[in-house]
Parts: C-alpha cells; sequence; structure tokens
C-alpha cells in the first residue's frame, strides 16, 4: 500500500463530500426561491394582488377576481405511493350559493389532496356532462343547483379536477404537474418544475371560474 497516497485520497473524498454538499444547499436554496414564484403569473391576473406563503412552502397569491376575492394556492399531493405526485392548484373565489355541491372529473378513490370527495351524498349527474363525472351534494337545493349547470362543458377544461359550490365560496381543482421522475425515483421525494403552472393553465384556471358563473345566472330551474 502507498502510505504517501491516503492523505491525498482522505483530501479528494473530503472535497467530493464538500461539493456534493454545495450542490444540494445550493439545489435546496433554488427549488424553495422557485416554490415561493410558481404562481407570479396570477399577479397580472387579479387585482390588488398579495403574495404570501403556503404551510407547504409553495407561494399563495390573494387579491381580486371580478370585484370578489379570491385566493390562490398549490397543493403537493404525495400520499399514492405507488405512482408519482402530483401537484394541484387550488383556486377559491368568494362567490355564495344556495347549496352545497362537489363535481369531480375523473374520480380514481385516490383524491387524497381534499376533504371534499366524502363530503355530502352521491347523487346522479346530468345526462349531458360525460359519464366518468361524479358529483355529490348536501340538501335537495344541491339537485337544483346542478340543474342550472347541466350546459357546463366539463370536456372543455382539459386540467379540471374538481368543482365545489359552497354557501360561502366556488372553489376549483386544477391538474398543475406530475414530480420529476429520475428525482422521486433516487430520493422518494416530490420535485415539481419550475414552470408548472403554465400561462395556458392561468387562462384556463379563470375561465372555468367565469364559466360557471355565467352558466348558473343563465340556467334555468328546471321543476
Amino acid at each position: 500500500m502507498d502510505l504517501f497516497s491516503l492523505p491525498l485520497k482522505i483530501a479528494v473524498i473530503a472535497a467530493v463530500a464538500l461539493l456534493i454538499f454545495w450542490l444540494l444547499r445550493s439545489s435546496s436554496r433554488w427549488d424553495g426561491y422557485a416554490m415561493r414564484h410558481m404562481l407570479d403569473a396570477f399577479l397580472s391576473v387579479l387585482e390588488s394582488p398579495r403574495a404570501g406563503c403556503s404551510p407547504w412552502g409553495y407561494q399563495l397569491v390573494q387579491g381580486t377576481l371580478d370585484g370578489r376575492l379570491a385566493q390562490v394556492s398549490l397543493l403537493p399531493d404525495s400520499l399514492i405511493t405507488r405512482t408519482l405526485p402530483t401537484l394541484w392548484l387550488e383556486f377559491r373565489w368568494q362567490r355564495g350559493h344556495d347549496a352545497w355541491l362537489c363535481i369531480i372529473l375523473a374520480a380514481n378513490g385516490m383524491e387524497y389532496f381534499t376533504d371534499d370527495v366524502d363530503e355530502g351524498s352521491h347523487m346522479v349527474t346530468p345526462a349531458e356532462w360525460p359519464k366518468a363525472v361524479i358529483m355529490r351534494g348536501k340538501g335537495p337545493q344541491s339537485a337544483a343547483l346542478a340543474r342550472r349547470l347541466r350546459n357546463l362543458d366539463l370536456a372543455a377544461y382539459h386540467d379540471l379536477k374538481m368543482v365545489t359550490l359552497s354557501e360561502t365560496e366556488t372553489k376549483v381543482i386544477m391538474r398543475c404537474a406530475r414530480a420529476d421522475v429520475p428525482h422521486y425515483r433516487v430520493l422518494r421525494s416530490a420535485d415539481f418544475p419550475e414552470d408548472s403552472v403554465k400561462p395556458e393553465l392561468v387562462s384556463e384556471t379563470v375561465r372555468v371560474v367565469r364559466d360557471i358563473e355565467r352558466t348558473l345566472d343563465a340556467g334555468e330551474e328546471v321543476a
């Protein structure tokens, strides 16, 4: 064994370890910065916007849309161990309704990112909607609310996952992004792209909220 090479080997190992530590720390700082700016596109969409931070470390934006209070946040869903984690966008708009109604698109029983899927009772969906849609409601007024929404073209929204109407708000949840595959396979942690909230997702989210409002206003009560 070459004894003179041992100190050199130790120095090389130490240098590599320091480099890895620095890269991980730099990556962590960058990820933190990116997480706090993923919703920046909504700053130009909402009136009087204010940016904050959610309990999950992601950016949270509050403001008004069409004169009503609104809040946008991101929900990381990593509880389903056999699939890639998903990042969801939640848009809450202060617009009260006569009843509580939840509409779930492409339901798979794995919607752990919200409690709405367990609320209320199953209802028959309007014939105009896709077969894969599930609807839940509370009380007799929820059926009347659903009838007013029957002309809402759910198939027109590519990223829409859920709509919840309640006595205080309209809430929509949009599919935002899937986790980075290599990062998840190696570290088993979710790492979502910095550009997860694309301009077309922002436009679609606002369009969904406004289309729901217009459809409700235009909907005729069915006896």
